[in-house]
């Protein structure tokens, strides 16, 4: 784990993870609920060696990035917040957004905003949002996921979790990593992240973007217990689209097969 290296700017602060290179930033990796930039560290590391610059932020509320100002903001909000951090940065030329679970929401919404700035929309294992949901629901479903943070805290939650986010076959390493990541996690942030998942439409927005023309890729591992494949498979195929399998890891899959998930962004940086 490195330092993070942070932007200031009127909106606040993002603190943000790279893969060292002084090159034009061209991909942007967003963790997922309860994770932050150092989720994506092994594929950084991968990174190193390509002549452009990928950039993994803290979202807002998580490391060192100010919270959004709304108690329950949406996916949008997260979006714009997205693209002033990076207008902040002078990164005018179009990205990869790559979005990992809650991740997944953030990236859709922010190529749905701005589609001219983005080359590929890529979002793995991602959170499908509770937008169907009443209201009620939701604030009943929300209760529930923030109430043993609220109550033991994050390293609790931490311990509880972790197991979950990886397969059978992960490392010692990649649960320490996981488990590390996740009790990092802030209680503002954090249920911010929650009612905004609550809100969320990630079929809604998809379906805008294909409509802008972008080109859109699913992915997720076939031992992923969070959103597991059939569920991926199935909203991937409502889409017309075809959900990649990353092979038999867990929901960090970023932690857990960071080979795969760099290879996977890689080729489809190469679509024309």
């Amino acid at each position: 784990m490195t330092d993070p290296q942070l932007t200031h700017w009127p909106d606040g602060t993002i603190s943000h993870q790279d893969n060292g290179s002084p090159h034009a930033v061209s991909h942007v990796l967003l963790h997922g609920i309860g994770s932050n930039a150092n989720s994506w560290q092994a594929v950084l590391n991968g990174a190193r060696s390509l002549p452009h610059r990928w950039l993994a932020w803290d979202a807002p509320g998580y490391g060192n990035s100010t919270a959004l100002p709304s108690d329950r903001p949406s996916a949008q909000d997260y979006a714009h917040r997205l693209w002033s951090w990076l207008d902040a940065l002078a990164a005018y030329e179009p990205v990869t957004l790559v979005g990992h679970s809650l991740g997944a929401l953030m990236a859709a919404a922010a190529a749905r905003s701005q589609p001219r700035r983005v080359k590929a929309l890529i979002v793995l294992s991602p959170a499908l949002g509770y937008a169907h949901l009443s209201p009620d629901e939701q604030e009943q479903l929300a209760q529930k996921r923030l109430h043993l943070l609220q109550t033991q805290g994050p390293a609790a939650m931490a311990k509880q979790r972790a197991q979950a986010m990886l397969s059978a076959h992960a490392t010692p390493a990649q649960l320490q990593a996981v488990e590390m990541n996740m009790a990092r996690v802030q209680l503002k942030g954090y249920t911010q992240a929650v009612h905004m998942l609550m809100s969320g439409h990630l079929q809604h927005d998809l379906h805008m973007v294909q409509a802008a023309g972008l080109t859109i890729q699913v992915a997720c591992g076939r031992d992923d217990a969070i959103t597991p494949m059939a569920q991926t498979e199935a909203f991937a195929h409502q889409l017309g689209l075809v959900c990649e399998d990353l092979g038999a890891i867990g929901h960090a899959c970023a932690i857990e097969a960071p080979d795969q998930v760099l290879d996977l962004i890689l080729r489809v940086q190469e679509r024309p």
